[in-house]
């Protein structure tokens, strides 16, 4: 978890006066406190920085407080790159049908990724163990947005009209299966004019397994 707290206390500061002065909202600040909630790297190096603190030891890393150090060990760690030149993408947490189109709820912060389209892509919060042992609860997976998949894709879907799901997509003969890698889950099979009932979001191009400190 997170060394929010005791470097807080240590300052003599409140919650409330350190989500103002970073501009953070208090809630999520709260939540970021309290582990229920991670910063993405830009928001960690301010709040380290605020702090007086080396990013590493923020996260609990490293016994080592020099934030000289550590910012440059963090900028050498994700490729030589300033923290302002990492493509940032939005973190989502449920995909929908919505009027006129796919509605993209629950947003909860951004994380980084490289890819060349910040636009066309997002991450998606895994719910649930279907895709277990490879993808598992509360994973990010990187979805890049199109209405197409090939034969094997790993996909997030909407299904008639409800929330999207993450499956691999397998197109045999006339139909169209979702399949789980959990063998605890059943295969969905569409046939006919079920398959019109599918609409697919976009393409996962890869996951990531998110471990809170």
């Amino acid at each position: 978890m997170l060394r929010i707290r005791e470097l807080r206390k240590k300052k003599n500061k409140l919650q409330k006066e350190v989500a103002q002065d970073l501009g953070i909202p208090p809630n999520t600040f709260n939540q970021y406190e309290n582990g229920k909630r991670e910063p993405d790297l830009a928001t960690l190096s301010r709040i380290a920085n605020y702090l007086d603190v080396s990013v590493d030891y923020l996260m609990g890393v490293s016994s080592s407080p020099n934030p000289g150090a550590s910012l440059d060990e963090l900028i050498e760690a994700i490729g030589g790159q300033e923290l302002g030149e990492i493509p940032m993408i939005p973190v989502i947490g449920t995909v929908r049908a919505g009027y006129g189109g796919i509605a993209y709820e629950d947003f909860s912060g951004y994380e980084p990724a490289d890819v060349r389209r910040t636009d066309d892509c997002f991450y998606l919060r895994v719910k649930g163990d279907s895709m277990e042992p490879r993808i598992h609860e509360g994973d990010l997976a990187l979805v890049r947005k199109q209405d197409y998949a090939e034969n094997g894709d790993l996909v997030v879907v909407v299904i008639n009209g409800n929330e999207g799901t993450l499956k691999k997509i397998i197109k045999s003969g006339g139909s169209v299966i979702l399949q789980p890698f959990n063998p605890d889950y059943a295969p969905q099979i569409y046939t006919g004019e079920a398959i019109s009932e599918i609409h697919i979001v976009g393409k996962v191009i890869s996951t990531v397994t998110k471990t809170l400190w």
